[in-house]
């Protein structure tokens, strides 16, 4: 949710040119991009089914590794 907020309000560096949205797995930008188009209502059943989805927990974990290598690299 956190990412998807960031990506909504271009803040958190998730706008398009922020190294660390460009470095985020592709499905899992997608996933963010589907969920921040529902309406708001949506959003809470959503966001509950992709949680619970495995290949979710995949991307979440290959991002953080993603975050902690731009961190080690600065």
């Amino acid at each position: 949710e956190k990412m998807a907020k960031g990506r909504e309000y271009e803040m958190f560096g998730y706008r398009d040119n922020s190294d660390k949205w460009r470095a985020l797995p592709n499905e899992l930008k997608e996933k963010i991009e589907a969920f921040n188009q529902l309406p708001k209502e949506k959003r809470p059943e959503a966001l509950e089914r992709i949680g619970k989805e495995p290949r979710t927990a995949e991307l979440l974990k290959e991002a953080k590794e993603i975050s902690r290598e731009q961190g080690r690299g600065r």
